[in-house]
């Protein structure tokens, strides 16, 4: 099946669509109707449009298994801080820990 790849604000989004949409409308016609206009968009095949995209979501995931060791890391030091009686270091590591977590809840949207 074959499916329209475009980009929106830097993001790569995809268009399949239905077989009663192919019945009615050609491809193009679907692309140019749903798209913005002037919009750059590339009819792909399935298995192109998955090899195109692959990377994307590897890097994706490789970024967040960072972060969510560094996460780890970041808990555990607190707690070691917490045992110690540490509390010079606590507020910064709070406040890297509060970073951390927006930056993992951004690569999960």
């Amino acid at each position: 099946m074959k499916k329209i790849i475009y980009e929106e604000n830097g993001i790569t989004k995809i268009i399949t669509p239905t077989k009663e949409a192919l019945d009615i409308f050609s491809i193009e016609q679907i692309a140019k109707n749903d798209l913005p206009k002037d919009t750059e968009y590339k009819i792909l095949d399935e298995y192109e449009a998955n090899k195109l995209l692959a990377p994307k979501i590897d890097e994706k995931a490789k970024q967040l298994a960072e972060i969510e060791a560094e996460i780890t890391e970041c808990e555990n030091h607190i707690k070691h801080a917490l045992i110690i009686g540490n509390n010079a270091v606590l507020e910064n590591l709070r406040a890297e820990l509060k970073e951390l977590i927006v930056q993992r809840e951004e690569l999960r949207k």
